[in-house]
């Protein structure tokens, strides 16, 4: 989950922490959430104010293999005084059989419920 904190956080690689941000960070710590930002690079800047307010929350199911890897703040224009930032996401495999037996198919019912499932026009 992404999200602009509007407020400095330790959790997220700020100086300092802000009244702003307790309810979040007790919801953070409460569901155990996981971060992704590596810290470190500010995320927002305007003016003379950098800061570290934009944050990617895990969820602690998602496992080892899934979690975001190379999190970082890109240095191309995003036109606004929030950053972009990127990450990838690990790889996985899902191994999947299907089975079906084809004997006995109404093929014209099965064309019919096909069709009127992906080609129905809602008003």
């Amino acid at each position: 989950m992404g999200e602009d904190s509007n407020g400095n956080s330790a959790l997220w690689g700020c100086e300092e922490t802000n009244k702003l941000v307790e309810i979040l960070e007790d919801l953070i710590l409460r569901f155990n959430l996981n971060m992704a930002n590596s810290g470190g690079e500010y995320t927002f800047s305007i003016s003379q104010t950098n800061s570290t307010i934009d944050i990617t929350l895990i969820n602690p199911l998602i496992t080892s293999s899934l979690f975001p890897k190379n999190w970082r703040v890109l240095a191309e224009e995003s036109f606004s005084n929030h950053k972009y930032f990127a990450f990838k996401l690990g790889e996985f495999k899902v191994q999947v059989k299907l089975t079906c037996k084809l004997k006995g198919v109404d093929w014209q019912k099965f064309t019919e419920g096909m069709d009127a499932a992906f080609f129905s026009i809602e008003e």
